[in-house]
């Protein structure tokens, strides 16, 4: 993919979920950059330097099959120019944020 090396950041309102997840993420000492772009898609949460995309995924919207087809294209893409995706429910966030913290910490662990 033929995708410019230069990422900027979207201007999207983030959801209450990834406003939770990147408070979470801080306070853990790992900071996450909101709405980072890569190509054509958005990250909710990036951190570029160990190109770990981070997804806060609210239960309705990416539970639908439409969006769920999306959601896969969107992983393989960024997977194919070397990004790896964590994706995390909405519900899963606001029941154990610390758990997804945790799945985190174990991502950039060497």
């Amino acid at each position: 993919m033929a995708w410019s090396a230069a990422h900027r950041h979207s201007y999207a309102r983030p959801t209450s979920i990834e406003r939770a997840l990147r408070a979470a993420l801080e306070a853990a000492g790992v900071s996450a950059l909101p709405e980072y772009i890569v190509g054509p898609y958005a990250i909710d949460l990036a951190l570029p330097e160990q190109r770990i995309a981070i997804e806060a995924d609210g239960d309705y919207w990416h539970g639908r099959p439409q969006q769920r087809a999306v959601d896969a294209r969107k992983d393989a893409a960024l997977t194919a120019v070397g990004w790896r995706v964590l994706r995390f429910k909405g519900s899963e966030i606001e029941a154990n944020v610390d758990r997804c913290v945790a799945a985190v910490l174990t991502a950039l662990a060497p």
